[in-house]
């Protein structure tokens, strides 16, 4: 029980540290540097980030950080490259096959949009794709989902770290909140902003499919025992969103649930729901032609021990 009694520390306590110190380290960035470019929101998730990495440290031995590395490393570049452009190909081939069931004209329309504003768009969304898919793939597969499953299976492991996966994806910026001065709760205040959204319409259905997304990718981490072909799916299905974004619009009568936004909106429709089920058979697939054994050790013999 102390893995979750950690897990536990690192969540509550990140969020905590965080609203005692943020209000601090934005009320001394105002009063040298005005005016200041960024809102408090911002600041707030750039401290947690922080605050989350200094808690990684102190526990790095009970998650054992040196497993990423070794994962990080195992593949070679040739081999490591080869599976994060299979990931990107498969999870966005699939959204993109499913997308015309969910643009029905009426919550998401086709827009027109110039070809070559369409380059540049690729080339913003790839990098920021890849980015995000490294942190959150190094954290919630490696660090969270193996050193869980290494405590309690595979099948708990993957429960738990996709909740606080999808959970994560709504402890999102509250950025219209106006920071009202310097006192000991107006970080508190802050995050009781930020928490509300919980509890917002959409929230559920949104979850459910980013706990699908999380689910399918333990399943891959534990499948075929490569983190990159994990970091090829998450940022397949990013681009995917964000490139649905720019080729679509809102319906005019339409309104997305204010818990799920236009940014997870596709996320919470049972058709993605469909396509991230999909992947798992894929992975399925691939390591039975890979001939990828679920036991196979990947980079460090002692990875599961």
């Amino acid at each position: 029980m102390k893995l979750f009694e950690r897990i536990f520390v690192i969540v509550v306590g990140t969020l905590v540290v965080s609203a005692i110190l943020t209000p601090l380290v934005y009320s001394g960035a105002v009063s040298i540097w005005t005016p200041f470019p960024w809102p408090f929101s911002r600041v707030f998730d750039r401290v947690a980030m922080v605050v989350l990495a200094g808690f990684l440290v102190w526990y790095r031995r009970a998650f054992r950080l040196e497993r990423l590395l070794a994962l990080l490393r195992s593949d070679g570049f040739p081999t490591a490259f080869a599976r994060v452009l299979l990931g990107m190909i498969v999870t966005f081939s699939m959204s993109i096959i499913l997308l015309p069931y969910i643009v029905d004209g009426v919550a998401l329309q086709w827009k027109d949009q110039a070809v070559h504003g369409f380059g540049m768009r690729l080339l913003k969304v790839v990098p920021a794709a890849l980015l995000i898919s490294v942190i959150e793939e190094s954290f919630f597969r490696v660090i969270l989902f193996l050193s869980l499953r290494a405590s309690f299976g595979g099948i708990a492991a993957g429960i738990v770290s996709s909740i606080l996966y999808a959970f994560a994806h709504f402890i999102t910026p509250a950025k219209d909140w106006i920071y009202p001065g310097l006192s000991p709760t107006v970080g508190f205040a802050y995050l009781g902003e930020v928490c509300q959204r919980l509890a917002l319409p959409g929230v559920l259905e949104a979850g459910i499919g980013l706990f699908l997304v999380g689910c399918v990718l333990c399943f891959a981490m534990w499948r075929v025992r490569s983190v990159w072909l994990c970091i090829g799916f998450h940022a397949g299905w990013v681009i995917a969103v964000k490139l649905t974004g720019y080729f679509t619009i809102q319906g005019p009568n339409f309104e997305f649930a204010a818990g799920a936004g236009r940014r997870y909106f596709l996320v919470s429709q049972p058709e993605a729901w469909v396509s991230v089920a999909s992947v798992a058979l894929f992975v399925l697939v691939y390591a039975l032609i890979a001939k990828v054994k679920p036991q196979e050790e990947l980079g460090s013999s002692d990875i599961d021990e």
